[in-house]
């Protein structure tokens, strides 16, 4: 009999299946952001730099997010989507995530 913790047939294909459909989810979403938001880069800028304003963030800062976050968004779905490098694609995802969970609780957008 197998130990409790060993690794099945089952629990491998389970947990592919969850790594694929959330990689693929991830890489969607980034993908589309970047994709919808590059054409407009400009008035993207104008929009979030007005809308942080009021933040603690310093203005420079935001400038630079607001022209790279397009980019590395695009880059990473395309990445995830395409199940190339990964692992590096997911730590930039989850790092590009980090960025807009903290963007968007220095101006208190929780919804």
């Amino acid at each position: 009999m197998p130990a409790a913790d060993a690794p099945t047939v089952n629990g491998q294909t389970d947990r592919a299946v969850a790594y694929l459909l959330i990689r693929l989810t991830i890489g969607a979403s980034l993908l589309g952001h970047g994709l919808v938001r590059l054409p407009k880069l400009g008035a993207f800028h104008a929009h979030l730099t007005g809308e942080f304003k009021t933040s603690i963030l310093p203005a420079v800062l935001v400038s630079v997010c607001s022209y790279a976050l397009p980019f590395a968004e695009l880059i990473t779905g395309v990445l995830l989507l395409a199940g190339a490098l990964t692992r590096a694609a997911a730590v930039a995802g989850g790092l590009v995530m980090i960025v807009l969970v903290f963007g968007a609780t220095s101006i208190e957008h929780f919804a």
